[in-house]
């Protein structure tokens, strides 16, 4: 694994000393055509997402990158960015909200090479139920991508 240097600065790791809950998620596989490049306002969550196939170019603020094929991309809350999307693209991302916010504020890619990583991307797809109110297989599956994670 390693992390991807953006422009002049540096992408943070996407650990914390101080740990937080989840206390929500919502998972979904995207398919996205080549397109113009777009704004996407700030949100109120963090997202984090595999790209399977396809390229994306991504700006927010001064710093530009790439999220390519077998890449995780991290965005963090709060953050609004422009997106290209030049290459068709499939994608499982997951959308969630901590319940207090961290020190998230740099987006990240990480090249993804490592296979389990794909399968825990994976088990979250599979183990989601839409319309269950509380889904405690799919958060053991989150939380186990975000030990994953933070063993890196």
């Amino acid at each position: 694994m390693c992390y991807t240097k953006v422009v002049d600065m540096e992408v943070i790791a996407m650990t914390s000393p101080s740990k937080t809950a989840v206390s929500e998620v919502y998972v979904f596989k995207g398919e996205a055509k080549a397109s113009k490049r777009i704004a996407v306002r700030a949100r109120d969550f963090y997202s984090i997402s595999y790209r399977y196939s396809g390229k994306a170019y991504i700006k927010a603020g001064d710093v530009e990158f790439v999220s390519g094929a077998n890449s995780i991309t991290f965005m963090p809350k709060g953050i609004g960015y422009d997106t290209e999307v030049t290459e068709d693209t499939q994608t499982v991302v997951a959308h969630f909200k901590l319940d207090r916010d961290i020190d998230f504020r740099n987006p990240a890619v990480i090249n993804a090479d490592d296979k389990e990583l794909v399968h825990l991307f994976e088990k979250l797809l599979r183990r989601n139920r839409v319309g269950s109110p509380v889904n405690f297989s799919m958060m053991a599956a989150f939380y186990e991508l975000l030990a994953k994670l933070d063993s890196i």
